[in-house]
């Protein structure tokens, strides 16, 4: 996220990261912020491996969004 001008993408964009995910929470959270169209979402009890701690979560969210694209 450092030195990137992210707040230049006009597109919508998930942000997902495992609550117990400690080595890019921060990151997470300060990617959601710079882009004015992100949405946050923390998977409850996840780790770094969200997609592996949590697969079914993962898909509903990732189905929800893209959903709302269309």
């Amino acid at each position: 996220v450092t030195g990137v001008q992210t707040c230049a993408l006009p597109i919508s964009v998930l942000v997902l990261c495992g609550s117990k995910d400690r080595a890019n929470r921060k990151a997470a959270r300060e990617l959601a912020e710079q882009l004015p169209q992100a949405r946050l979402h923390w998977i409850a009890g996840a780790g770094h491996e969200a997609n592996l701690d949590s697969p079914e979560v993962m898909a509903e969210l990732l189905r929800s969004f893209y959903q709302s694209l269309s």
